[in-house]
Formats: C-alpha cells, structure tokens, sequence
C-alpha cells in the first residue's frame, strides 16, 4: 500500500512564514524557474492584487497619496 508519507513530503513541524514567498529570494536568477512552478494563485490573492492595483490606480488617476 502506498502511503501518503511516500509520494508527498510532510514536515514534522510547520512554523508562521513556512510558506511565505519571499521576493527577495524567489526572484534570483537561479530560483526564477522554481518560484513559477510553485507559485499558487489563490482566489484570495487575486482579490488582493485587484484591491492594490485598484488603490494605485486611483492614486494615480485623482494625482493623491493613499496609504494602505
């Protein structure tokens, strides 16, 4: 019997930032590759890219500051 342990590996412990994206580091030319691979578009995070590209827009449209 296959077990779940054989085809996918589980950590022992998971911590806060485990799975954090972290620019910095994803974006190097010897990790670029890797990081579109992995990088998953949740629903949650297109309705944050819409919010940020909908406050930039409007901040640049009325020529304002908004803070977020």
């Amino acid at each position: 019997m296959t077990m779940i342990g054989d085809i996918f590996v589980i950590p022992e412990a998971v911590h806060q930032g485990d799975f954090v994206l972290r620019l910095t580091e994803g974006l190097k030319a010897d990790r670029r590759r890797q990081t579109l691979q992995q990088y998953v578009v949740t629903p949650q995070l297109v309705q944050s890219f819409e919010q940020s590209l909908s406050l930039i827009g409007s901040a640049v449209t009325t020529n304002t500051s908004k803070g977020a």
